[in-house]
């Protein structure tokens, strides 16, 4: 069977959509997968695919910028036939792979890049226009040398101007079986309302929040916060306000400046009271399902959410 190689540059080995979803899912079809993203060692996983760590480090660090080219020995090396790529940055590798092997390269597109750089916080207003211009150029000339363009949302489709027959929609889906096990030793609290995914509050941690404060005068829940903040701001912040109000015996923070692994949030998820998704709806979540939508509805879990036309009808839909 093929060897299949997945790279990315911020997303930790085992990341929820290339480990347990894309990356699994070949390797029980018999492939040879890789992995080469964020995390320490060189090892084959539980599930015999190969994991290939390039330390951990931030968005704007200065080894961000190196990576691909950093990188290009050991890709190279593993001599995939099919090399997976999932940001603009590395279409530049896969080019470049494709000439040294003939591989097939695949562009999985996660997000629309363009339109969250022309809003993106964590980078200067100067810069915003530009590097979404820059991204958006990369990505249109690699149309003429990628073999399959996935789309991981449905509303991304036509987002290029590709032959319909190599372009594909893989959603972020639950995978039942798939999540690893859960580390943790115990649950944080008998009955909990949850927030998972990214610390960001757009995504609704104040939200959240100030929903559990009222909650619990009418029923005593505890609160956890469960995902990872890249820049570590968020986290600090709440963590702040949580001594403030001299509650911490009442909230628990998993893993804010490190990833909390896939298991461990599965397992959160299958035994809180309610999950929270406050997303404040802009204008790059219009239109996604976000990841946790799947997660709840598979473990049974109820989600409050933000009121917002495309979940409203999934909702009416499952």
């Amino acid at each position: 069977m093929k060897h299949i190689c997945h790279i990315s540059v911020l997303n930790p080995l085992k990341h929820s959509r290339i480990y347990y979803r894309l990356a699994l899912g070949a390797k029980r079809l018999g492939y040879e997968v890789s992995i080469i993203a964020q995390g320490e060692g060189d090892r084959r996983s539980e599930d015999g695919i190969r994991l290939t760590g390039t330390g951990n480090f931030h968005r704007l660090s200065p080894k961000r910028f190196r990576f691909p080219q950093s990188i290009k020995e050991q890709a190279l090396a593993l001599k995939a036939d099919i090399y997976v790529l999932p940001t603009p940055e590395l279409l530049g590798l896969g080019q470049w792979l494709k000439e040294q092997t003939g591989a097939k390269i695949v562009y999985d597109v996660h997000e629309d890049y363009f339109a969250t750089l022309q809003h993106a916080g964590h980078y200067p207003k100067l810069l915003r226009n530009p590097l979404a211009q820059a991204v958006r150029k990369r990505e249109l000339k690699a149309l003429d040398f990628l073999d399959a363009v996935v789309y991981a949302e449905e509303c991304y489709k036509g987002m290029f101007d590709f032959d319909s027959a190599k372009t594909f929609i893989l959603r972020n889906k639950f995978a039942f079986a798939r999540g690893g096990e859960s580390s943790l030793d115990e649950l944080p609290f008998e009955a909990y309302v949850l927030y998972t995914g990214t610390f960001a509050w757009p995504w609704g941690l104040k939200e959240t929040y100030e929903f559990w404060q009222t909650l619990r005068q009418i029923h005593p829940l505890g609160l956890v916060f469960a995902g990872f903040d890249a820049k570590g701001r968020a986290v600090d912040e709440l963590e702040a306000t949580i001594k403030a109000d001299g509650v911490g015996e009442s909230v628990k923070i998993i893993g804010g400046k490190n990833y909390v692994p896939y298991g461990d949030i599965l397992a959160l998820i299958e035994n809180c009271f309610l999950g929270t998704a406050f997303y404040h709806v802009q204008h790059n979540i219009v239109g996604k399902v976000p990841t946790k939508f799947y997660e709840f509805m598979a473990k049974g879990r109820p989600l409050i959410f933000t009121r917002e036309e495309h979940w409203e009808k999934q909702n009416e839909k499952t």
